[in-house]
């Protein structure tokens, strides 16, 4: 087991057919946020999570009012690893609970957070009325579980395969993406995220970006 010290990150929004082509490779396997019964299967076919993106891509990316009821959507928070024969369930707190053995790299959405007095769109903060798009992410350092069952150190995870995995997908990304360039009515506003011109052209529509007067250029 290991525990997470820092972390990369990767903000984007891709259509789900561009989700599909990036995330369509055979050298990982998705799993589910929350698994705590054996009796649940530990991975999520591909299919279905490409059917959950296009789901939330719909609904949430695209959504035009501020319902925010419907913001949250667990099928999108996963878990990528290169081997399910990395997994294991631990139920020493009478909960059977999956953790993986090594480093792996998640999903999850991201939210925006408007500043006017700064002109500047951020991801680094919760915003409810602000889901959008979503956070690739692997762990840059880890503490690791030693002989005693006790979690210790600072290893860097750039040698494992997952690390590689990681890059490659941030890489396929940006080759479809680029940092969004986006602007109110007195001028650019800076962003950290990175969109598809097929998805910016989409997203437009999206209620916390009209609601605060921003549009992508």
């Amino acid at each position: 087991m290991y525990f997470a010290l820092s972390w990369k990150k990767f903000d984007f929004v891709v259509t789900p057919s561009e989700f599909r082509d990036v995330f369509s490779r055979e050298d990982f396997v998705f799993l589910a946020n929350r698994i705590r019964e054996k009796t649940q299967s530990k991975i999520t076919p591909k299919e279905q999570v490409f059917s959950d993106y296009e789901r939330y891509f719909e609904r949430i990316i695209l959504r035009e009012d501020g319902r925010t009821s419907e913001l949250w959507d667990d099928e999108v928070r996963l878990h990528l690893i290169d081997g399910e024969d990395k997994l294991y369930f631990d139920d020493s707190l009478g909960v059977k609970i999956l953790y993986s053995t090594k480093p792996c790299a998640t999903l999850a959405p991201f939210n925006l957070l408007y500043n006017d007095e700064k002109k500047r769109l951020s991801t680094a903060y919760f915003e409810p009325d602000g889901v959008f798009g979503l956070r690739l992410a692997y762990p840059k350092t880890v503490s690791l579980r030693d002989e005693n069952g006790e979690l210790g150190g600072n290893y860097e995870t750039d040698d494992y395969e997952m690390s590689h995995v990681y890059t490659q997908l941030v890489a396929s990304i940006k080759k479809l993406a680029k940092k969004a360039k986006i602007q109110n009515g007195s001028g650019g506003v800076k962003a950290d995220f990175w969109i598809s011109k097929a998805a910016a052209c989409l997203a437009g529509r999206n209620f916390y970006l009209k609601s605060n007067g921003l549009k992508f250029v």
